[in-house]
């Protein structure tokens, strides 16, 4: 016989003779099973004792007792549970599982042989919580009623996600995340595919390592950006799982999302940790793979878009970086800034004035653009540095104000911010230079100058400019208003 399901039949135990003979399937009396149930230790009952969650117990049956039964009990149930009976000296075993349903004992089921060719019984599927009886014999005293003597090893186990035998009713340690290392040494921190790896916060759950490994060929990459074998390897050597297959590539993580920093690779987003605040606080975040299939799961998250993700996979998927767990509430959603964060469609950033239309690396907030405005002239100039009838047409074209009163000039004047996230333009005969800047990025601001060329020495000391270029040396480069990048040509 092969593996049995334990959703069998429920089959309500009748009282009949005290001898066991079994040959129509009974397998214990009315009288025998409350003799067990009421766990009294005295000569006449077979009953050995409380099965411990995940250990081997031992046994051996007699002509006399050619049969014992043990307990175990769940308040939790377990959706995945495996009752195993093992041989220890060529006997054919035979499990019987019991449930007591508040009134009687009934079978769960029964089983001979887990697989063809072995002399091993096991049940294996969802229990529910309540409290059991597994009764370990032969198949000759279960089949015949001869009475055989076997040595045997009885066992219940309770297998999380990540096929690691636990107590369904211990509360799971999280790990992770704000939670931290919060493992023994003989345990690993385990996160669902949603979870990736504790990104977005997420926590997982500390379970045993496993002191076995297969050698199945099933490559997949641990959150460790190393490829192994198959998930027994990753989590014998105390790793979770990111996704199947090998790990796309295993570079030294990569700083984003502040000044200066390179945007991420194709295929990538940066993530940024929770005090980075999406990047608003200047802090970086590190590139992360956007994965490509995720888990059709709602656990909703909020996204530095400000919009509901429907888990951390999706929003990354998005390339987004996470804010915090839950969904966005309804507030001001933020734009502009460092990262230069767009607004949904239909809306445009709006600056207050100290945010110099975002020139300072200070951020908006979202507003609707106005479908009508009045004929009112209260004019303003706009952050485009173009002058508006009023706020509303502005807003209807969707520009912030950078101050009221018409625009002073067709651009910025000499001396004045230029360049920036703003985009700020110089006036005719003006350059906006941007040699100042001793790093690169793309929200650099300059000032407007003369326009007029600049003498520099014929002195060949190579400088590389943030345009790219190599400058014979730093006075050319200071001439063409170019930000430094560093010196020596250009690599």
């Amino acid at each position: 016989m092969k593996k049995v399901s334990l959703w069998m039949c429920a089959v309500a135990l009748v009282g009949c003779a005290a001898e066991p003979a079994h040959k129509d399937g009974e397998v214990l009396s009315t009288e025998e099973l409350e003799l067990r149930t009421d766990r009294r230790a005295d000569a006449a009952s077979p009953f050995q004792g409380d099965l411990a969650w995940c250990e081997w117990s031992e046994g051996s049956l007699s002509a006399r007792r050619p049969y014992h039964t043990w307990g175990f009990t769940m308040e939790n149930g377990c959706d995945d549970a495996l009752v195993d009976l093992a041989s220890r000296a060529g006997n054919d075993t035979f499990l019987t599982l019991f449930r007591n349903d508040g009134r009687r004992w009934t079978i769960v089921g029964t089983n001979d042989d887990c697989t063809t060719g072995t002399l091993n019984s096991c049940l294996e599927g969802a229990l529910p919580a309540g409290e059991y009886l597994a009764v370990a014999s032969t198949y000759r005293y279960m089949r015949f009623g001869i009475p055989t003597a076997a040595t045997y090893s009885l066992r219940v186990v309770c297998r999380d996600e990540a096929g690691e035998c636990v107590d369904p009713d211990a509360a799971p340690v999280a790990c992770g995340a704000r939670a931290g290392d919060t493992c023994g040494d003989d345990e690993y921190c385990f996160f669902t595919p949603e979870a990736i790896c504790g990104f977005a916060d997420a926590t997982g759950v500390c379970v045993e390592r496993p002191d076995y490994m297969t050698r199945e060929r099933r490559p997949v990459c641990g959150c460790d950006n190393v490829t192994y074998a198959n998930p027994s390897v990753a989590a014998y050597n105390g790793m979770s799982v990111q996704y199947e297959g090998e790990c796309r590539v295993e570079p030294e993580v990569q700083s984003c999302g502040s000044r200066g920093m390179a945007p991420c690779p194709e295929g990538q987003f940066c993530s940024f940790p929770v005090e980075a605040m999406c990047g608003a606080t200047d802090l970086p975040g590190t590139c992360a793979f956007r994965p490509e299939v995720c888990p059709a799961l709602y656990n909703p998250v909020c996204g530095c878009d400000g919009r509901t993700h429907g888990n951390a996979c999706e929003a990354a998927s998005a390339g987004v970086s996470v804010v915090h767990a839950g969904e966005c509430e309804e507030t001001e959603i933020a734009c502009g800034g460092l990262l230069g964060l767009a607004c949904p469609e239909g809306q445009f950033c709006s600056y207050a004035p100290e945010a110099l239309c975002g020139a300072a690396d200070q951020t908006g907030v979202c507003a609707p653009m106005p479908g009508a405005c009045t004929a009112l002239y209260d004019p303003v100039c706009g952050c485009d540095d173009r002058t508006y009838g009023n706020a509303c047409m502005a807003a209807q074209h969707g520009i912030s104000v950078s101050y009221v009163g018409e625009c002073r000039s067709a651009g910025r004047g000499e001396g004045e911010m230029c360049g920036g996230i703003a985009g700020f333009v110089c006036a005719s005969g003006l350059r906006c230079d941007m040699s100042g800047n001793d790093f690169c990025g793309a929200d650099l601001a300059g000032v407007c100058v003369v326009d007029e060329p600049t003498a520099c020495p014929a002195v060949y000391d190579p400088v590389c400019g943030c345009d790219g270029r190599t400058y014979s040396n730093d006075c050319h480069r200071r001439g063409a208003g170019v930000p430094f990048d560093h010196d020596g040509a250009c690599r």
